[in-house]
């Protein structure tokens, strides 16, 4: 039973491989494809609310741009949870008194490639402990 279980993931992982090179064009640009930036990431914008709960296909369209801008503000880190979780909507996941904001995503197909995601931890007294950007 392992054998077969061994064969089938190199076979998905030939597979994988095989699109991917099925995928490149010859101009020697990756073949990875960028679901979620639509804004290039070295252009900053302002923190908006409204654009950053704005979903856009797999993911967050603005949250890239205006991430710097988010995290430098020393006025969000005088929020509560409760104030945290209304400006910033709901989170990508919850962990206890830790909050996931998904920022970026580079997929192949549907495979994540890399993740980026704005970690935000509270103290018990529901103050923020701090915030990180997590790669």
């Amino acid at each position: 039973m392992s054998k077969r279980i061994l064969y089938v993931f190199i076979f998905f992982v030939l597979a994988m491989l095989f699109m991917l090179c099925l995928m490149d064009d010859g101009s020697g640009e990756n073949p990875v494809v960028d679901m979620v930036s639509v804004i290039d990431p070295s252009e900053q914008i302002t923190f908006d609310p409204e654009l950053w709960k704005e979903e856009k296909g797999w993911g967050y369209a603005h949250r890239n741009a205006m991430l710097q801008d988010l995290v430098t503000d020393p006025g969000i880190r005088k929020l509560t949870k409760m104030e945290i979780l209304e400006l910033l909507g709901e989170p990508t996941r919850i962990n206890q008194q830790y909050l996931y904001y998904l920022v970026d995503q580079k997929r192949a197909f549907i495979l994540p490639l890399h993740t980026k995601t704005l970690v935000i931890k509270f103290t018990p007294a529901d103050s923020i402990e701090w915030m990180k950007i997590h790669e």
